[in-house]
């Protein structure tokens, strides 16, 4: 389903996990212009192989500049790892980890 107008998108606090996330993402398309997305508290930690390469395909073809991942389990490895993906992509300007309990 297209959704061009929509721009600004929060699904806080939904208990999402990972497969819900990806299962909403994946009923965008690249007529979607999503400028932020905010996931914050939704048990999220996007450390299996096909969740980091779904979404490495969302964010080539939406244009956000901005994701929200604050207060997830996102490990600091699935951080760095994002952090390669975007800073190629000049329209990205940040991505919120706080909250996430990362140890090196």
């Amino acid at each position: 389903t297209s959704h061009p107008s929509l721009k600004y998108l929060d699904l806080s606090a939904n208990n999402l996990h990972d497969k819900g996330l990806f299962a909403f993402l994946h009923s965008l398309n690249s007529g979607c212009q999503l400028k932020t997305l905010q996931v914050r508290k939704n048990n999220l930690n996007l450390k299996q192989g096909t969740y980091m390469r779904t979404l490495t395909q969302l964010l080539g073809m939406l244009p956000l500049s901005h994701l929200g991942l604050k207060d997830n389990h996102v490990s600091e490895e699935v951080a760095e790892s994002l952090f390669e993906l975007v800073k190629h992509q000049a329209f990205i300007e940040g991505i919120e980890f706080e909250g996430n309990n990362m140890v090196p």
